[in-house]
């Protein structure tokens, strides 16, 4: 597979590969791939699975209505929480995926459990 301009893009076995520079990534349906391009080869550094949308949305929609229940701002409940408000908008938009310790962190500033939280989750992705 040849790569030549500045930004380039192929498709190949199910992958679209972009090509920008010395760094390449493939992605395949639920997974991007890293390469490194080094002396005409291109060296696997790593891949990144993509989160589930369906669990996404569903924590998205219960943080979201939670903050509000609350009464608290996007700005307050990362206060709160020991987070960004760039953060809270990110996991309201479904763009970032929360590690536990955030989530315990965000259940706590909203005054109930984590598993609380979870089991609300679980409930708007069977709805």
């Amino acid at each position: 597979m040849c790569f030549q301009g500045a930004r380039t893009e192929r498709a190949f076995n199910h992958r679209v590969f972009t090509h920008d520079s010395s760094f390449l990534y493939a992605r395949h349906q639920k997974f991007t791939e890293y390469f490194i391009a080094q002396e005409g080869f291109f060296l696997r550094v790593g891949s990144i699975t993509e989160p589930d949308t369906t669990i996404l949305n569903a924590f998205a929609k219960v943080l979201r209505d939670r903050r509000r229940e609350a009464g608290l701002s996007q700005e307050e409940l990362a206060h709160r929480a020991g987070l960004s408000m760039r953060y809270v908008s990110l996991l309201e938009s479904r763009r970032h995926q929360p590690s536990l310790a955030t989530l315990h962190a965000l259940a706590g500033s909203l005054g109930v459990s984590l598993t609380v939280l979870v089991q609300e989750v679980e409930n708007q992705m069977k709805s």
